[in-house]
């Protein structure tokens, strides 16, 4: 039977023979008194003479792979210091607060916490409306005319009264947050839930709290809340609902309402003058062919990014549900994945092409196909429209990213199916 070579045999072999060389003197004297197999003076010298080869070949391979595993943390963590949600969770755990900011990051921080808390309070607190009798300086006007103005007097004194009831919330929680960050931190420790239980002074905060601050992890409570939401989703899940989503445009994906000036569109992403859409019932039925136009690099590292907002009152909220895919070119094909199952699989060259990825000039070839995406959800059910937003960034093999990128939308409702 071949052996098959593993690449990281070698370096196996010198971390053993390193351990036996610190082990030559006991060894040596452990064959001598058992009578075993000895390992010769000349054989320690072969040995040892191998290691001083290899070493220096090891040290690079550490080196290479310390300085690829870093480059991998930067990419990945390249958006924690600018998300939003991640400086809240550090701002409000006792732990760190503001130890790690930077002077614009701290006040990004304070004045989001500021406005969420303005914004809660508001909600939960309401002005009260105050009526104010306004005596009419004309004997003979007409009651519509003393309505009127009873109404613009309302409407002037709730406006002024919300206004000092804002201003007087708003230094209320400014003078709550200075008071949080002169106190001292804690101990690293030590559990930043339990620090917010026991300061009841700080209770004006809690909503937002609750909402940015994580349960630490390694502790017990982090354990049964893994427990209790484990059971929560295989519940869930035994009463999973299937939902055909419905797309509102003909070819699917439409322009990003907030895109950025270098991001590209499904037509700049790719030549679609040779593939038709068709739509039946709410199934886009596809044919044809299109070709990548995207200017990026062969090699380059292409991450993708999925988020999925819901439509109410006129604002796109976020859901819980997204995705991030680092390399996008890696699972372009793999089976499980949702989009093999609703479109490359059906790309008929793709053993030819799977290795281009969306290098310019690259042409798929597709079968006819019917873009009938059913997915299943758990928890509430959906209702009302949604959008899906997906970005793609290229990256160079320096993990620098390329000047264009592409963002697409597909806006439509979900129907139940069962």
């Amino acid at each position: 039977m071949e052996h098959k070579h593993n690449h990281v045999d070698w370096n196996s072999i010198f971390r053993l023979k390193s351990r036996l060389l610190k082990l030559k003197d006991a060894l040596s004297l452990y064959a001598e008194e058992y009578n075993m197999v000895k390992i010769y003076p000349d054989e320690w010298l072969d040995i040892d003479l191998g290691q001083r080869v290899i070493q220096p070949i090891e040290e690079i391979t550490i080196c290479s792979f310390a300085r690829k595993l870093l480059e991998e943390l930067e990419s990945r963590c390249s958006t924690i210091t600018t998300d939003i949600k991640y400086l809240m969770a550090t701002y409000l755990d006792p732990r760190y607060k503001q130890a790690f900011f930077t002077h614009q990051e701290m006040q990004l921080v304070t004045e989001e916490a500021l406005a969420q808390l303005c914004r809660t309070h508001m909600q939960q607190w309401p002005p009260p409306m105050k009526i104010a009798k306004v005596a009419s300086n004309v004997k003979n006007e007409s009651k519509i005319d003393s309505f009127l103005d009873n109404m613009l007097t309302l409407s002037n004194t709730s406006t002024e009264a919300s206004t000092s009831l804002h201003s007087q919330t708003q230094s209320q929680l400014k003078n709550l947050l200075y008071l949080y960050n002169s106190e001292p931190r804690v101990e690293r420790q030590s559990d930043p839930i339990a620090w917010w239980r026991s300061n009841n002074k700080y209770s004006a905060l809690f909503p937002i709290v609750r909402r940015y601050l994580s349960t630490p992890a390694a502790s017990i409570a982090s354990d049964r809340l893994f427990d209790i939401s484990k059971s929560l989703y295989s519940d869930m899940q035994s009463n999973g609902l299937n939902y055909r989503f419905i797309a509102e445009d003909d070819e699917f994906f439409a322009e990003c309402d907030k895109a950025p000036s270098n991001a590209l569109n499904f037509h700049g992403m790719a030549d679609l003058s040779q593939i038709t859409f068709a739509r039946n019932d709410g199934i886009i039925a596809i044919s044809g062919n299109a070709t990548a136009t995207w200017p990026i690099k062969p090699g380059d590292r292409i991450e993708g990014k999925g988020v999925m907002f819901w439509y109410d009152r006129g604002i796109w909220h976020p859901t819980q549900f997204s995705m991030t895919v680092h390399d996008c070119c890696a699972v372009m094909y793999d089976k499980p994945q949702y989009w093999y199952k609703y479109w490359t699989k059906h790309i008929i060259n793709s053993e030819e092409i799977k290795d281009q990825c969306f290098n310019p000039g690259t042409k798929m070839l597709h079968e006819p196909f019917e873009l009938d995406i059913i997915m299943p959800f758990t928890g509430l059910p959906l209702n009302g429209r949604y959008k899906v937003v997906t970005t793609l960034r290229a990256f160079d093999k320096s993990n620098v990213q390329r000047d264009t990128s592409v963002c697409l939308q597909a806006i439509g409702e979900f129907e139940r199916l069962n």
